[in-house]
């Protein structure tokens, strides 16, 4: 067995014990994401630190173009969903025929988390843990292989690296 099915079963077999942690998986898989961005710019609010609102700033660039790599991507390689591959019926709904690589939620939530990193270190690891949990999710839902997740944080990484290089040392001095 190679270590993307075996990390996967490891992960997804945890589901489907307990309506409570099914239903917080599948809340972290879907919505999670959505929230992120609210919750630093609600940060800010109680902080008024521009920095992180420069970093949230940094994080939408950095999300858009993680968002237009992942679509050439899926464009240029298909892989089957694990749901599709095992044959069995994921936690949450979504289309057969949509690509499994790279986790575009994983990729955007790490692009987020990594420029505020950059930015302010204790407050973005508390985002990268909760990107790390994002993707996470997704394998525990049944909707993406770990090299998937695990590709989605390099893009992340990569895209908020270079937004990081260009517009905060380049242009912005923070």
């Amino acid at each position: 067995m190679n270590l993307d099915i075996y990390l996967f079963n490891l992960i997804y077999n945890l589901s489907r014990r307990s309506i409570c942690f099914d239903s917080l998986g599948i809340f972290i898989a879907q919505s999670l994401i959505f929230f992120i961005p609210i919750l630093i710019f609600l940060v800010w609010l109680l902080k008024k630190d521009k920095k992180i609102l420069k970093g949230l700033l940094f994080g939408f660039f950095s999300a858009i173009l993680v968002y237009l790599f992942d679509f050439l991507i899926e464009k240029i390689y298909f892989r089957s969903r694990p749901f599709v591959s095992l044959n069995f019926i994921p936690l949450i709904e979504v289309l057969p025929s949509s690509p499994s690589f790279p986790s575009t939620h994983t990729a955007l939530a790490f692009a987020l988390a990594f420029s505020l990193y950059f930015i302010n270190r204790r407050l973005g690891i508390i985002f990268l843990v909760l990107a790390l949990l994002i993707g996470i999710s997704r394998i525990f839902v049944g909707v993406h292989w770990p090299s998937d997740v695990l590709s989605g944080i390099i893009l992340g990484f990569i895209f908020s690296s270079l937004i990081n290089k260009v517009l905060v040392n380049k242009f912005l001095n923070l």
